[in-house]
């Protein structure tokens, strides 16, 4: 019998809810020392811009993807950092498209 939607919807849930493995915390904790670096160097720590890329974690299933990088996150707006997300227009072209960017601006 295949499996129904109902199941494989709570089957991903399930994996959602799971707490994060030590790998993953270390994954995290990573990034957001990458992160901190990049503050501590800028011009204006007041108003930082990262490569949204750095943060969407590919490596991980898709379910997981999201809840690190939530975590990330909820890190930084825990800690005084309003944060926003700067998605290239496309308007440069195909072959010419600028990068996406996470903005970290001090509340």
């Amino acid at each position: 019998m295949a499996i129904t939607a109902r199941q494989a919807n709570e089957f991903e849930q399930e994996k959602y809810d799971m707490p994060f493995s030590e790998e993953e915390l270390k994954t995290i904790k990573e990034i957001e020392d990458w992160i901190d670096e990049k503050i501590i160097h800028a011009e204006d720590c007041s108003l930082v811009r990262v490569n949204l890329q750095m943060t969407t974690f590919h490596q991980q299933p898709k379910q997981r993807q999201e809840k690190m990088k939530k975590e990330l996150y909820q890190r930084y707006e825990n800690n005084g950092w309003k944060l926003d997300v700067d998605l290239d227009d496309g308007l440069d072209g195909p072959n010419r498209s600028g990068s996406d960017y996470l903005i970290l601006k001090a509340k």
